[in-house]
């Protein structure tokens, strides 16, 4: 967990110094930081980038669980408001854990509490 941790930090870092991420990070409050990411990759500090994303940011773009309650934390977070996912992890996985969060979804589809 906190290997994925640190690669999901950096990640939202690296997309987050992007421009057309600047209004996302905006409407948060955060463009102040979106503007130290873009500073930090000119400089070529792009390792460190993943640093000024705190606990705030990363729980506002990821949905953050231990693999085996992956499925029930996306549908907590997006029941009702979405009827697709996308997911992506940081870290090797293997194919039990994938058939797990797409059961766990199909469950909640069918009505099924997950």
């Amino acid at each position: 967990m906190a290997e994925a941790d640190l690669s999901v930090r950096a990640r939202i870092a690296y997309l987050g110094a992007k421009k057309p991420y600047r209004r996302v990070f905006d409407h948060h409050g955060w463009g102040h930081v979106h503007e130290k990411w873009t500073d930090m990759a000119q400089r070529g500090e792009t390792a460190a980038m993943g640093n000024l994303v705190d606990d705030e940011m990363l729980h506002t773009f990821a949905v953050v669980a231990e693999p085996e309650h992956v499925a029930s934390a996306i549908v907590e977070r997006y029941a009702g408001l979405s009827d697709r996912a996308s997911v992506m992890t940081p870290y090797a996985t293997v194919q039990d854990l994938w058939d797990s969060i797409g059961a766990g979804i199909r469950a909640y589809r069918n009505g099924i509490p997950a």
